[in-house]
């Protein structure tokens, strides 16, 4: 039987031709990231471990991987995380990609508001709320959301950040009435 054993330095190979086939800017780079963001590795490791061999497995999920982004499909969904701040958050279609713009509105929240209570409406993946919870002294920090999908997704990063936020299910501050935020 013919050793099919494949490097990693061939697959990212690969998967850089056929990113660049479909135009995506600087494909060798958005491929080490996929590799890495798809096994939460660096991509440094990726590029020292070019001459490994990888398993049948780990080929085709980097090729399903490559090919939903060569769809046109965002980064962050397709490696299913993203950084924001100091923190590395689970994102899929359930709530929108955190943006790099947003993170200055955590700056201004801790500059004006250092403590109490806070409310983050709309909350999305939790990163706002979040980011509060891990950089603020917060007595309480409130997520709310309409979609339940959004909240079950910030319940994730939650618990996968150790942080702790309240998460409540309704229509911008309907869910707050009677509350009083700082």
């Amino acid at each position: 039987m013919p050793d099919t054993a494949v490097t990693l330095g061939a697959a990212l190979d690969a998967a850089a031709e056929t990113l660049g086939a479909a135009r995506i800017p600087e494909p060798r780079r958005e491929a080490l990231r996929i590799w890495s963001g798809t096994w939460r590795t660096v991509p440094g490791d990726a590029y020292l471990a070019r001459e490994q061999a990888i398993d049948e497995s780990q080929a085709a999920a980097l090729e399903a991987a490559v090919a939903r982004r060569a769809g046109g499909e965002p980064l962050a969904y397709v490696t299913g995380w993203t950084g924001f701040r100091r923190l590395l958050l689970r994102t899929d279609r359930r709530a929108l990609i955190p943006r790099p713009e947003t993170e200055g509105l955590v700056d201004l929240v801790l500059a004006r508001v250092p403590r109490g209570r806070v409310a983050d409406i709309g909350t999305g993946t939790g990163c706002l709320a979040l980011s509060l919870a891990a950089e603020g002294s917060y007595d309480e920090v409130v997520a709310v959301d309409a979609s339940t999908e959004a909240l079950a997704l910030a319940g994730e990063n939650a618990r996968d950040t150790g942080l702790r936020i309240t998460l409540l299910a309704g229509d911008l501050t309907h869910p707050l009435a009677g509350s009083s935020f700082d």
